[in-house]
């Protein structure tokens, strides 16, 4: 199915604005120390007392919780990955995939 010009150069602009924020977010995880060390724990503990459903809970607590640094690093390094991927066109689906499931 051929496309046209116009929705090529729209869907490519997505993609870069959204690579643009992602690479935003990431670097304001990792660069700042507000993050990993006191926003996430903060964020985790939040949830768990209020939105998190039963058998999610345990998880939470008894994985993410205890290691909350490790994790608020890893979902920097993921963002980025995912930034860095979506702005050169690198494995494009599989970023978009990734990113969705970290809304």
């Amino acid at each position: 199915m051929p496309t046209s010009s116009a929705l090529t150069r729209t869907i490519a602009g997505v993609r870069i604005a959204v690579s643009v924020f992602s690479l935003l977010f990431g670097e304001y995880k990792l660069a700042g120390p507000g993050f990993a060390h006191g926003g996430f724990q903060t964020y985790l503990q939040g949830y768990i007392a209020n939105g998190a459903v039963g058998f999610y809970r345990p998880v939470l607590t008894g994985l993410l919780l205890p290691h909350a640094v490790f994790f608020g690093h890893v979902v920097g390094v993921v963002e980025l990955l995912v930034g860095i991927s979506l702005l050169l066109g690198l494995w494009v689906r599989p970023a978009s995939v990734l990113g969705i499931l970290f809304c």
